[in-house]
């Protein structure tokens, strides 16, 4: 059995919004409910008693500036994180992440949320200053964002 869940937002402020049983009750429950200018999105859960997510990982890195170096879907979900990875030549430096997300889109938001975070503390300008980093990598360090 599936159940379906009616979400809005993204990462901070996303929330559920309603659970059906039925795919056309969750549809109907969307059209009354919300004009084109809100964004909510319809999730598939399988229901019993293992409850597997239908949606997939994405994984990718991203800049400072919030471009996306790379991102593509995964079919592996065994390894979530999101990773400040830093070297001594700033071009090289970047946010790496494999996350469940419910689209591209929905990934990218939340990447881009984590990165504004390091860059508004000052993490990216000086990684060294944070003690919490994992372990060095070449000529960098690595810190766990998630």
């Amino acid at each position: 059995m599936i159940a379906y869940i009616v979400t809005s937002g993204s990462y901070s402020d996303y929330s559920i919004e309603a659970v059906f049983l039925k795919k056309r009750d969750a549809e109907i429950f969307i059209h009354n409910c919300y004009t084109d200018l809100d964004d909510p999105e319809i999730e598939e859960y399988e229901i019993g008693e293992n409850i597997k997510k239908k949606r997939p990982f994405w994984k990718g890195s991203m800049d400072r500036d919030g471009n996306i170096r790379s991102i593509r879907k995964s079919s592996n979900t065994d390894d979530e994180y999101i990773r400040f990875e830093f070297y001594l030549l700033k071009e090289y430096t970047y946010i790496s992440f494999s996350i469940d997300a419910k689209s591209e889109k929905h990934a990218i938001k939340i990447i881009n949320e984590k990165r504004a975070q390091v860059v508004a503390i000052g993490m990216w300008d000086d990684p060294t200053a944070f003690s919490n980093y994992e372990h060095l990598i070449g000529v960098g360090g690595r810190i766990e964002l998630k």
